[in-house]
């Protein structure tokens, strides 16, 4: 027999055990896939507006993430672009990079 979380510390400690997929996340998941995605695509996926899109990767553009956009036909694809050296590391990311 199952018990339920009946206790606000049980309720915690099972909400935590499994990790909440965001739309935020979703969001970064797809713009890391090789090729980049289109702003349509990225509207189905999310349920947003195109003008909410677009603000919600002006933050990600805030946050250091360095995001490419260009035009295919009538398409504009986004994508994160690889900001790594040979080395491993990011260049200049985060906030206050040069």
């Amino acid at each position: 027999m199952t018990k339920i979380a009946t206790s606000p510390i049980e309720k915690q400690i099972s909400a935590a055990a499994v990790p909440r997929q965001t739309k935020a996340a979703m969001l970064r998941a797809r713009l890391v896939a090789p090729g980049g995605v289109s702003l349509e695509e990225l509207m189905q996926a999310t349920g947003w507006q195109a003008h909410t899109l677009r603000a919600a990767l002006s933050g990600l553009r805030k946050s250091g993430l360095a995001i490419t956009r260009r035009r295919e036909g009538v398409d504009t694809i986004y994508a994160i672009e690889d900001r790594r050296t040979p080395d491993g590391p990011v260049v200049g990311a985060g906030k206050g990079a040069a």
